[in-house]
């Protein structure tokens, strides 16, 4: 029997409607899995998938995942000493595979171990990141439900993503600072008119 998980850190991401590109993210921490959850900061505008959401995410549709996802290690190409989520330094050659074919679908070199001789069509540059938080969406991976997730920089405000949530630099900074394994951080994405209605929506034993 699997141990259950208790969130005691929560990124909730809210869209106006499911075609949306544009967003708001706000963090929510509490004390114990009966305590009320708690703003953290302010609201932080974000960019999903220009497809906007979808819960039935497939890879290459440019939409971003609709759901509750554990979040993984972070990406950075520095030395950062603002962190205390785990993180490894994406290098030359470090990729993330989005190639449906291949047997390394869905994992990033320097994370994840690739099968012997693992060959791939297509993959992303880790590199030009320079920091992004790992998105635990379709893992362990099925072909072609979407790969490669990740919470990351824009290049411009509001920037559409191809499936990722985006957002300023300096924000992104201080939410994967903010981020401690030790409280089991998720993600919560949604269709919802705020963060807190979509909260609202999450089962009180989550």
């Amino acid at each position: 029997m699997k141990p259950v998980l208790i969130m005691l850190q929560l990124l909730v991401v809210s869209t106006p409607s499911p075609d949306a590109t544009d967003g708001t993210l706000q963090r929510y921490e509490r004390t114990s899995p009966t305590a009320t959850w708690t703003p953290v900061g302010k609201p932080i505008a974000v960019s999903v998938g220009a497809a906007g959401l979808k819960t039935d995410k497939r890879e290459g549709d440019r939409a971003s995942p609709a759901g509750l996802f554990a979040l993984g290690p972070v990406v950075v190409t520095g030395n950062p000493k603002d962190l205390r989520a785990p993180y490894v330094r994406a290098h030359e050659g470090s990729v993330c595979v989005d190639d449906p074919q291949s047997a390394a679908y869905g994992l990033i070199t320097g994370i994840d171990a690739f099968p012997k001789a693992a060959t791939w069509q297509s993959a992303e540059n880790m590199q030009m990141y320079r920091r992004a938080v790992v998105v635990e969406y379709n893992r362990p991976a099925r072909a072609g439900r979407g790969s490669c997730i990740f919470l990351h920089a824009w290049s411009y405000p509001g920037e559409p993503t191809l499936g990722c949530t985006a957002m300023s630099a300096e924000h992104l900074r201080s939410v994967s600072a903010w981020l401690d394994p030790a409280r089991t951080p998720f993600l919560l994405q949604g269709v919802a008119p705020s963060p807190g209605s979509l909260l609202a929506s999450l089962p009180p034993t989550r």
